[in-house]
């Protein structure tokens, strides 16, 4: 039996709604390092602009959250809590500006005693967070949806998805946002905070990227140390280079 006109045009109706829909709730996922693949370093006249379907944060809030059991670990708890604290009140995010960015704030650490499994995965990090919003511990992303949360399971446990070290989602979930990190790699507090804070400002300005994808700390390499901690530089389009201060 022969399709119709009207019906071809209603499937390719219906095809067009269910493209758009998986485009809006699909999550979007960056990495901060990609093993066997060296970043694509930026030059003169590289351009990042608005091309993905997240948005900018605005009044972004940071959440610290240590996962599992962090007894005598090394480094220990207090000392990434104060490195954290140190990197959102330094200068480091202030040229986000550009990109429509607002300044972090700083929430402090929490802890979720459930310990994570080996291969943790994408739906572990979200009912992780959900249990904390339902017993009051951090703020509720439906609320406020300009929330980061970073989720730090202890040394050893990996994530499912290995391809770095670290990397940060944002998942639509009906109404709300997630705006999620996870660390998985070295720990020690250089490369931890080398990570964290390219991932950070990257998820801060979400959208930014290049034609090829390439989001502002993809593109560079530069490592310097503000207010006492170790970061990884992110491209600036109004000085034409990665960051420096």
């Amino acid at each position: 039996m022969l399709m119709k006109d009207q019906d071809f045009n209603l499937l390719l109706v219906i095809g067009g709604v269910l493209l758009v829909y998986y485009l809006m709730t699909a999550e979007h996922r960056a990495y901060a390092a990609k093993k066997g693949k060296k970043k694509a370093v930026a030059g003169a006249g590289t351009k990042f602009t608005q091309r993905g379907k997240t948005r900018v944060l605005k009044a972004p809030k940071v959440q610290l959250i240590f996962w599992g059991n962090w007894a005598n670990a090394n480094p220990s708890t207090t000392q990434i809590d104060g490195q954290f604290r140190s990197l959102i009140n330094s200068n480091f995010f202030a040229k986000l500006a550009q990109y429509g960015g607002g300044k972090p704030t700083y929430l402090g650490a929490i802890n979720y005693a459930p310990q994570p499994t080996n291969g943790y995965t994408d739906a572990q990090i979200i009912a992780a967070i959900a249990a904390l919003i339902k017993a009051g511990k951090t703020p509720d992303m439906a609320k406020d949806p300009d929330m980061i949360y970073c989720l730090l399971p202890p040394k050893g446990v990996k994530a499912a998805d290995k391809e770095g070290d670290a990397y940060h989602i944002d998942f639509g979930l009906g109404q709300a946002r997630a705006n999620l990190m996870t660390y998985y790699g070295n720990y020690n507090l250089v490369s931890m905070m080398r990570a964290l804070s390219e991932e950070i400002a990257e998820t801060i300005v979400d959208p930014w990227q290049t034609p090829n994808g390439d989001q502002i700390g993809d593109v560079c390499e530069n490592v310097f140390v503000v207010n006492g901690v170790t970061v990884e530089g992110y491209w600036s389009n109004a000085d034409n280079k990665c960051t420096v201060a």
